[in-house]
């Protein structure tokens, strides 16, 4: 009980001041402005809070960029499971095989392999390549744009 009651002052209290410490990477701004010029379909697949993660890229000025935000609250399961991005992709009336997974930790690889998605591991995020057998590795952000 204490753990849910402590669970949700934290969820209303990051709910009211998302963005604290929460800045994109340097480029990615322009990448997915880029992105949408060039006529991509763009979805967030994050284990974060719905709700939160789309409070987070309005104040970011980034929502309007984002055909869907899928959070970790969104589906019965989250990653590394491959149904938060399979169901975004049924969504969208897109397949698989014509989708990029891009993350930047082991759990976002593991998602899009097992969903049958490419795969591309953002260097600059929390990655640890480590055993990761993505189909491409991003040294920089601009470097998305070469899978578009």
């Amino acid at each position: 009980e204490f753990r849910e009651e402590y669970a949700e002052v934290f969820r209303r209290h990051y709910l009211s001041n998302p963005v604290v410490r929460t800045r994109p990477y340097e480029g990615i701004p322009e990448v997915l402005r880029e992105l949408r010029e060039r006529g991509r379909r763009l979805v967030v697949v994050t284990n974060k809070l719905e709700d939160l993660s789309k409070e987070i890229l309005r104040r970011l000025d980034l929502l309007d960029l984002f055909d869907l935000i899928v959070g970790g609250d969104t589906f019965p399961e989250k990653k590394p499971s491959p149904l938060p991005l399979l169901e975004a992709l049924r969504i969208l009336g897109e397949h698989p095989e014509n989708a990029v997974m891009v993350g930047d930790t082991s759990t976002d690889v593991h998602a899009g392999l097992s969903a049958g998605t490419r795969t591309a591991l953002a260097l600059w995020g929390y990655a640890k390549p480590d055993n990761l057998k993505p189909d491409f590795f991003l040294q920089r952000p601009l470097d998305i744009l070469s899978l578009a």
